[in-house]
């Protein structure tokens, strides 16, 4: 499941209109307008290998002088709790962040 929403997210920050217009649907016209602004400056959105890659995210956002290294997480429940698997994944992926000065999302 979380590889629909990674791929949402892509097609999103690339300021690909479909992508864009998928994800704006129930939005209003103020935030439409907004949303719309990522076809004007896209981000180069780069795939992560699946496996074996400890702190570098499921995507690589980036854009003129920004860079973040995102990992995708989905859930039936409403939150998303940090434990297990999931704490090893953040917490190696804060740790690269900081070394290499980027800010994990």
């Amino acid at each position: 499941m979380g590889g629909v929403y990674e791929r949402e997210l892509r097609a999103v920050l690339a300021g690909e209109l479909k992508g864009v217009r998928a994800v704006t649907k129930s939005c209003s016209e103020v935030e439409r307008a907004r949303a719309m602004q990522v076809l004007q400056r896209p981000f180069l959105v780069v795939r992560a290998p699946g496996s074996g890659s400890e702190g570098t995210g499921d995507l690589l956002v980036l854009r003129g002088d920004m860079c973040f290294p995102i990992e995708v997480k989905s859930s039936k429940y409403s939150r998303q709790y940090l434990s297990g698997r999931t704490m090893v994944q953040y917490e190696a992926l804060r740790s690269t962040g900081e070394r290499c000065g980027l800010l994990p999302l």
